[in-house]
């Protein structure tokens, strides 16, 4: 049988998850304690919308901590000017997550390309249906020289 957990349920999962469960142990137990509801039930769909509209408002406040950032990234460089190592979206992906204490995955950063040279460059992080831009400066390290 089908539920969806109204509660966290050790070994069985958390809030808001649909799982197959077996039919006396939802009847039984689940159901009579209000620990799950059935999948079609109002009680399912109301906790499903709660669930949108909070990752909504979750990635909303992400993207107003991170409206118009700017990221420093200090790299050794080659006499001609180029990175020894590119920055990537997982460099760039580290320092947002450790910056702002915020998850994002590397699916949400948006870059044209691997930055490869000194300058400024902008990129894009995307959560759902909404994204704000970021600055991106790539500085020499004087410590390398």
């Amino acid at each position: 049988m089908q539920i969806v957990l109204l509660k966290d349920i050790k070994n069985l999962g958390k809030k808001g998850e649909i799982k197959a469960v077996a039919n006396g142990y939802a009847r039984n137990f689940l159901l009579p304690q209000k620990f799950a509801v059935l999948p079609d039930s109002p009680e399912a769909n109301n906790l499903t919308l709660r669930q949108k509209q909070k990752a909504t408002d979750n990635s909303s406040d992400i993207l107003k901590k991170l409206a118009n950032l700017t990221l420093d990234f200090k790299a050794k460089v080659s006499e001609s000017g180029t990175l020894f190592s590119g920055i990537g979206k997982k460099e760039i992906l580290e320092k947002i997550n450790k910056k702002l204490k915020v998850n994002l995955k590397e699916k949400d950063v948006k870059l044209e390309h691997s930055i490869k040279a000194l300058g400024n460059f902008s990129g894009e992080i995307r959560i759902g249906s909404q994204s704000c831009k970021i600055n991106i400066n790539i500085l020499k390290d004087e410590k390398a020289d």
